[in-house]
């Protein structure tokens, strides 16, 4: 005869075919409508970074002579040779206040040539001890000057402003600090409150 009742119902041999899937069922359909969760945006992984090779600080009054300034000199790279450095000045406050980065070639000059064979050939292992030594002093006490700027200097114009100059050459208080770069770019740098930043005051051999 015709069949009757709600042909979607199943009838009682198929709801105890399906009865024991439920709770799986239950399982899956909670597990697929839950959270979406997003796989890692990519180059967001942090690799430790090397050590560097070589690092210096300096405690010293420069910019200001009621507080201390922090010299730092970090070197990074795979060998003293072909290595980055990077020169920085922290205020007291802990703000950066001068930067300055190059090549560890650039800590070669002149002094070299003393340490060359008769011959006046140089090997690698001579030129990175001669980096080495370089950076060891970079610091030293003898590259630090109060007064910056004598009050008998002269000014020459070809390698400083009149206006810093004389600013600088007023200040019996203010402090520079020199260091050489390749074979005869010396740097000078002291503070200017009239330009409220570190200046190279004076660059020349």
């Amino acid at each position: 005869g015709a069949r009757t009742g709600d042909p979607e119902t199943p009838g009682p041999i198929a709801r105890q075919l399906i009865r024991p899937f439920i709770p799986a069922l239950i399982f899956l359909l909670a597990a697929c409508s839950g959270p979406e969760r997003k796989a890692p945006a990519a180059g967001l992984t942090k690799e430790a970074l090397p050590a560097p090779l070589f690092t210096s600080k300096k405690i010293r009054i420069f910019s200001d002579p009621a507080t201390r300034d922090t010299f730092q000199l970090t070197v990074t790279g795979n060998d003293y040779l072909h290595a980055q450095v990077a020169f920085r000045i922290l205020s007291a406050a802990g703000k950066v206040i001068y930067h300055d980065q190059f090549t560890s070639d650039y800590l070669i000059g002149y002094g070299i040539l003393d340490k060359a064979a008769p011959n006046g050939s140089l090997n690698d292992s001579t030129r990175v001890e001669y980096i080495r030594e370089r950076l060891k002093h970079f610091f030293d006490d003898e590259n630090f000057r109060t007064p910056a700027i004598g009050a008998d200097a002269d000014f020459e114009p070809q390698h400083t402003s009149r206006e810093l100059f004389d600013e600088l050459r007023a200040d019996p208080r203010a402090t520079s600090f020199h260091y050489l770069l390749g074979k005869e770019d010396g740097r000078y740098l002291a503070w200017s409150d009239r330009f409220g930043k570190v200046m190279m005051f004076y660059n020349c051999c």
